[in-house]
């Protein structure tokens, strides 16, 4: 929505101001402040979207776009908010995806998962840490688990890792 803009307070890389009709604080990002000179006390045109960066809720505009005079004389319209990119990385389900995308049959330990999830994300997770995540879904039966240990009063020294139960009976058979 387009908006006239008091600017209040101006910076190196970001401006705040406030509508001119309602009085509701507006923060201007760097990208337009590098653009224009824009000083204190300036009423300015702006095309306005909800503030999603601020938590708070103290600043519920945001400024996408300034109307120069060119531009007022045609209608604009707010360019479409873009979503940005999931930035974090759901490490069960790419435990999941390591298990499930290689061939079938495959087995593996713990610290290959954590390898291939690392290769592939440029990450550095411990097998320790990924390990929580495949424990989590061998209790949801998403994937099979053999434990191996030495002998029996000994606690399982490894975790093997399987889409199913029938890659530890394959690979036994063969």
């Amino acid at each position: 929505m387009k908006k006239s803009v008091i600017i209040t307070n101006t910076a190196e890389n970001f401006a705040f101001g406030i509508t001119k009709d309602t009085y509701e604080q507006v923060y201007i990002p760097a990208s337009i402040v590098k653009a224009f000179e824009i000083e204190r006390d300036d009423t300015i045109d702006f095309i306005l979207m909800p503030n999603k960066i601020d938590r708070s809720g103290n600043v519920p505009w945001f400024a996408t776009y300034l109307v120069d005079e060119e531009d007022d004389e045609t209608e604009t319209t707010a360019p479409e908010p873009v979503t940005p990119p999931k930035l974090k990385l759901d490490l069960k389900e790419e435990a999941l995806r390591v298990i499930h995308e290689k061939p079938t049959g495959s087995i593996f330990t713990t610290s290959l998962v954590a390898e291939y999830i690392n290769q592939k994300h440029g990450t550095q997770h411990s097998s320790e840490n990924i390990s929580a995540y495949l424990d989590a879904l061998h209790a949801e039966g998403r994937v099979a688990r053999a434990a191996v240990n030495q002998k029996k009063s000994d606690n399982a020294k490894y975790s093997l890792w399987a889409a199913d139960h029938g890659a530890f009976k394959n690979a036994v058979n063969a």
